[in-house]
């Protein structure tokens, strides 16, 4: 098996806080796992993607992770970054 992985740091004027709960309160309810041990993971079935803000940069970085495709991968970092930037400040 293999997994498709994104790895993005945002620079984006946006709470970090905030976006977190923003993310996880639109994709908690459908997920199959909701970890906020390193601010929200989420796991659905074939992706999981975890999103939280940097400890020692300005930054909130997203990461996803596909063992599915890297179709399903692009489409769910695309969500979220769509929601994010509509959160931007």
């Amino acid at each position: 098996m293999s997994f498709a992985i994104h790895h993005i740091d945002l620079d984006i004027a946006i709470r970090r806080h905030a976006a977190i709960e923003s993310i996880r309160g639109k994709y908690a309810p459908s997920a199959d796992v909701v970890d906020d041990t390193d601010g929200v993971s989420i796991a659905v079935k074939g992706w999981r993607s975890n999103l939280r803000a940097s400890n020692t940069e300005p930054v909130i970085r997203l990461n996803i992770e596909s063992d599915v495709d890297m179709q399903v991968m692009r489409a769910r970092t695309e969500e979220r970054l769509t929601h994010l930037r509509a959160h931007a400040e």
